[in-house]
């Protein structure tokens, strides 16, 4: 069992800890996707005026102790097609989280 499967046992849990509650939840479900390459860190240095998703990535990356919880419980419970796919959740985005299930697809499987 992997430090993931174990954290992701149950989200119930852990969710208290997350670093999302003390923001406001609609940066995490942003009505765009689209600005630049987000690498899976982004200095605070970077200027991510416009983005819809930068601030919330970088909280996710850079401030949450449960981004791969995050990350491997939404893996898990989304649908499997794209349109399924909404939010940013554990620092990523559908897109990402898409490549993710392609490169991987029993890995998450329920």
């Amino acid at each position: 069992m992997t430090v993931l499967d174990m954290l992701a046992a149950d989200a119930a849990p852990f969710t208290d800890e997350a670093a999302c509650l003390h923001h406001d939840p609609e940066k995490w479900f942003p009505i765009s996707y689209n600005h630049g390459d987000h690498k899976p860190h982004i200095p605070a240095s970077v200027d991510v005026t416009g983005c819809q998703v930068c601030d919330p990535i970088r909280i996710c990356r850079n401030q949450c102790p449960l981004t791969l919880a995050c990350l491997d419980y939404r893996m898990r419970t989304e649908g499997r097609s794209k349109s399924d796919r909404y939010g940013i959740w554990g620092g990523t985005t559908p897109s990402q989280r898409d490549a993710l299930h392609r490169r991987n697809p029993d890995r998450w499987r329920s």
